[in-house]
């Protein structure tokens, strides 16, 4: 009796077990597929976000670039101008100076000693030469200091100019960062 009753009971439970473990198969497979669907598309998404961000970064990047450019010729201009400026008033400076002593020796090396204290030895005036002798040679003559002034102003000018540029350059990123 026990024997007729157990397998009568041991096929329907073999099937049930079967019928479930090829259902949690199933389940597993589907399961899986839609978890790998769903990282399929995340990473999907991920990447045009990477593309999208970057296209915009090398947008960004080339709108910087041309902006340096053109601060970068305008500077060049401005140069140039300034170049032919500091030219043009050199040239002018013996027709409205008399090559007179205004600087004494003394006073000649004390601005020298400034002046390469400063580091830059070779923006110092040379001393007027000629028939007025030793002590004259040492001294500064209105044409001296004249034509360093001229020079001097020119590269002031350059300086700001390219002190302008800087500026005008860290404001506009500064307002593209906005």
């Amino acid at each position: 009796m026990f024997a007729a009753l157990a397998s009568r009971f041991v096929i329907p439970m073999a099937l049930l077990l079967a019928g479930i473990v090829a259902g949690a198969a199933w389940g597993y497979r589907y399961a899986d597929a839609q978890g790998q669907a769903a990282l399929a598309n995340l990473q999907r998404q991920q990447a045009d976000q990477h593309a999208q961000a970057e296209a915009l970064l090398r947008a960004e990047l080339e709108q910087a670039h041309e902006y340096g450019e053109g601060l970068s010729a305008q500077l060049a201009d401005a140069q140039s101008r300034q170049t032919v400026k500091t030219i043009e008033v050199i040239r002018r400076v013996p027709i409205v100076t008399s090559n007179r002593v205004c600087l004494s020796p003394d006073a000649v090396r004390l601005l020298n000693g400034v002046i390469a204290t400063a580091g830059d030895a070779d923006a110092v005036p040379q001393a007027a030469g000629g028939a007025a002798g030793e002590a004259a040679a040492a001294a500064a003559s209105d044409r001296d200091v004249a034509g360093w002034i001229a020079e001097a102003a020119g590269v002031c000018n350059v300086q700001a100019a390219q002190l302008a540029a800087v500026i005008d350059w860290h404001e506009h990123q500064a307002e593209a960062l906005r």
